[in-house]
């Protein structure tokens, strides 16, 4: 009788993660969408999707594309491939968090003009590999 169980506890757990992830990414984000982000213009799923514009206070990024990347979430992290317009130049990234909810970008790929970049120019370092977006600070 053991293995039912444990078969169907699995089936459980797999479908409630089908579930979550081919839900429409608009009704999810209503929901648990992060402070100081906000999303408009929301197509597709959690898995992958689309936002018309993204505002991180004071960056707009345009026409966002992501999509899930599971291997991170084995190793405790939340994350997203993401992809975009900033200020007219093609931006790519991973973007997510930890398991103790750190946000962070890490993987920056793009141009982007140093003026368009939040805060202290002088002092915020951008690193490609990994940036903690909660320690930048902030213009406004």
């Amino acid at each position: 009788m053991k293995p039912l169980w444990r078969g169907t506890l699995l089936g459980l757990v797999a479908y409630l993660l089908f579930m979550v992830t081919s839900a429409p990414a608009a009704k999810i984000l209503s929901y648990v969408q992060p402070q100081g982000i906000h999303l408009s213009g929301i197509e597709g799923s959690l898995w992958s999707g689309h936002a018309a514009l993204v505002t991180v206070s004071p960056l707009q990024l345009t026409d966002a594309r992501w999509s899930f990347r599971l291997f991170p979430l084995f190793i405790g992290q939340l994350e997203f491939s993401v992809a975009g317009q900033l200020q007219g130049q093609r931006v790519e990234a991973y973007v997510g968090s930890s398991f103790l909810g750190n946000p962070y970008v890490s993987d920056v790929r793009g141009r982007v003009a140093a003026k368009h970049l939040p805060g202290d120019r002088k002092s915020t370092r951008l690193n490609s590999s990994h940036t903690d977006i909660s320690r930048m600070p902030s213009s406004a």
